[in-house]
């Protein structure tokens, strides 16, 4: 199965997510909050307004969230087949997420639950560099965590910022990062320092050692 051959038709079943874990369900959740947060922020008021009804299974509300995380998802790969700029977005919270999956031995967090802290880690260094204003970046923190993300692995902030450093977004040895600059509105900077990184990863710690 080729990466670009685009589907002819997309089945999304929301019975059988119903049969789901809850956690396996917020893992699925994280997704599309990162939808809402890159292109659409129609989508993310109305998973932050309906959040309870979403947690607990609500049909209606769930069809209405996939729907629109595939429809995002679809214009933004229209947009950008082979990934050379706007699909890019598509990527918010992987960098290190990717590093958290790959230095625990994908066995710590579903992938859903990586993406979350890494989407707080990119909102981190969003918000040092004043490109998301603190209002929004406490709602964006709050929705994400309203879901609960299991803590952080045990790793060393090196690592992460190893595994970070050779994630596949980096090309030509420019580190890569989706940042924020509001609700729906994402950019992507070649730019980020590991100081920045490193700053992020600690402030990604210290949420998930609080627990609050």
């Amino acid at each position: 199965m080729g990466c670009f051959y685009p589907p002819q038709e997309v089945i999304a079943d929301i019975e059988l997510l119903r049969t789901l874990p809850q956690r396996e369900l917020r893992a699925g959740i994280y997704e599309s909050i990162k939808a809402g947060l890159i292109r659409d922020a129609a989508l993310f008021r109305f998973i932050e307004s309906h959040r309870e009804l979403i947690d607990k299974g609500d049909p209606v509300s769930i069809e209405k969230m996939v729907a629109a995380s595939i429809r995002i998802k679809a214009e933004v790969v229209t947009l950008d087949e082979r990934e050379f700029g706007v699909r890019m977005f598509l990527n918010f919270g992987h960098t290190l997420g990717h590093a958290i999956e790959a230095t625990s031995g994908y066995r710590a967090l579903l992938h859903g639950e990586a993406i979350a802290w890494g989407m707080m880690a990119a909102l981190d260094i969003s918000r040092r560099r004043n490109m998301v204003t603190e209002a929004a970046a406490r709602r964006i923190e709050t929705l994400i965590r309203y879901f609960q993300p299991p803590p952080l692995p045990s790793v060393s902030a090196k690592r992460l910022l190893q595994a970070a450093s050779g994630d596949k977004k980096n090309r030509a040895g420019v580190r890569r990062f989706v940042l924020l600059q509001g609700l729906g509105d994402a950019v992507v900077a070649e730019d980020v320092s590991d100081a920045e990184v490193l700053a992020a990863i600690a402030s990604i710690r210290r949420l998930s050692e609080s627990g609050k």
